[in-house]
């Protein structure tokens, strides 16, 4: 990485570790956080929190709808002008609001009518704030005005302020949907908190109904969300899927030994994504050249500081089992099947968001959908045999092959 390499793009480093350190921070909360609700609710109890809170990231990102990506780009293009800015802003809000009431109806459904799921039931009604909060956080408009230092700074200011009413109020197994209840209301707070910050900065006006714009953002937004949605079949439902087939203890071993690597794997990757994100997505049309060169850096910090992530988890796996003691038997053997994934996820992020989205065409995009259609199907189909026979070890293995696709298929694309 050369002296000119780093001048030229001194504004995103530095942004982006701002946003380490602030990501660093924000890692203590649930190093803190996890392994005290480990231990004090017991796996069982555990169990019930990580299956509600997946169920809550699945709803997420149907309520995201792809806009963290798209949106953000169209608001890095759209920066400077308020009015075209206000007609984007409402237009997504509008839409995501439709999202949300749909979401949380079909939410009440599954869960009152698949009779497995009674025993998560109470947990799940208890993450509902973490959905509304995530739809009016307006984290996409922030990155595409360049304004992710102060959206970071509320983001762990509501965490650190929730983490003392969890070690105060949350003390035995019978306390899981407090647990759940405390770590969802965070999004909510944040949500207000942004809500106010927006309006003090007077970047976009008042209401408006513009159905063309709502129509082509949700349009642009529409391949994104897809390959999102086939995203979480591995992310997010494996854990539902493991309800149905395993005990509480096991999805409870599963969802920490899956927290663990993906909060390490962000701490990276998320700064990143969010400095450099917005910049290559403004340079595309602009200066090409220069999008690429951004590109490139992006890929070398990547690489190397995910094969030191997973070193870690591959080393520090027993010592976490032991540490947490009975209970999570097998996490040891979870977390370094985990170790090898960070690689594949984050080279899979910039050479799909990054290259196929911030410097790719509407069939760039197409290509991004394809790649989390085609791995969905195979996630889908292997951890619903893998599942039954080899529970969270089966699990665990789909999901790193999953990973390993998607980054061999995007690098693939981009060299097309």
């Amino acid at each position: 990485m050369n002296s000119s390499a780093l001048k030229s793009n001194r504004k995103e480093l530095v942004d982006t570790l701002f946003l380490m350190a602030l990501q660093g921070a924000n890692l203590l909360v649930p190093v803190i956080i996890i392994p005290y609700l480990m231990m004090t609710l017991g796996a069982a109890g555990y169990g019930r929190v990580g299956f509600a809170l997946s169920a809550a990231q699945y709803l997420i990102i149907i309520v995201d709808f792809g806009f963290n990506l798209s949106a953000t780009k169209s608001a890095a293009l759209a920066k400077g002008d308020r009015r075209r800015l206000t007609e984007l802003f409402w237009s997504v809000v509008w839409v995501k609001s439709l999202l949300l009431v749909a979401s949380l109806a079909v939410l009440v459904a599954v869960m009152m009518l698949v009779p497995q799921f009674a025993t998560y039931r109470l947990a799940v009604w208890m993450t509902v704030p973490q959905i509304v909060g995530h739809t009016f956080t307006f984290t996409w408009l922030f990155q595409g005005i360049g304004k992710v230092r102060t959206m970071s700074v509320i983001n762990i200011l509501c965490k650190v302020a929730m983490l003392p009413l969890v070690l105060w109020l949350v003390r035995g197994p019978e306390d899981y949907a407090l647990a759940a209840f405390l770590q969802a209301s965070v999004f909510l707070l944040a949500a207000v908190l942004t809500g106010v910050w927006l309006y003090r900065l007077h970047v976009v006006g008042r209401p408006v109904v513009s159905r063309a714009t709502m129509r082509r953002e949700a349009a642009d937004s529409f391949p994104l969300f897809l390959s999102q949605t086939s995203t979480s079949v591995y992310t997010q439902l494996f854990a539902v899927i493991l309800g149905l087939f395993c005990t509480e203890a096991e999805v409870g071993s599963y969802t920490a030994a899956e927290r663990i690597m993906r909060a390490l794997c962000f701490l990276v990757y998320q700064p990143l994504s969010q400095a450099f994100f917005p910049q290559i997505s403004a340079l595309s049309e602009r200066m090409r050249g220069e999008a690429l060169k951004k590109f490139a850096l992006v890929k070398r910090i990547v690489l190397l500081s995910m094969a030191g992530i997973g070193l870690v988890l591959f080393v520090g796996a027993p010592y976490a089992e032991a540490w947490l003691g009975g209970g999570y038997e097998g996490l040891a053997t979870l977390l370094r099947i985990f170790a090898f994934t960070p690689v594949f996820i984050s080279l899979g992020g910039v050479y799909g968001q990054f290259g196929l989205v911030a410097l790719g065409d509407s069939a760039s995009r197409l290509r991004f959908r394809n790649v989390y259609f085609f791995v969905a199907a195979f996630a889908i189909t292997g951890v619903l045999f893998a599942a039954p026979l080899f529970h969270t070890v089966g699990a665990a293995t789909v999901l790193l092959l999953s990973e390993a696709f998607v980054c061999g298929m995007m690098a693939y694309y981009n060299k097309r």
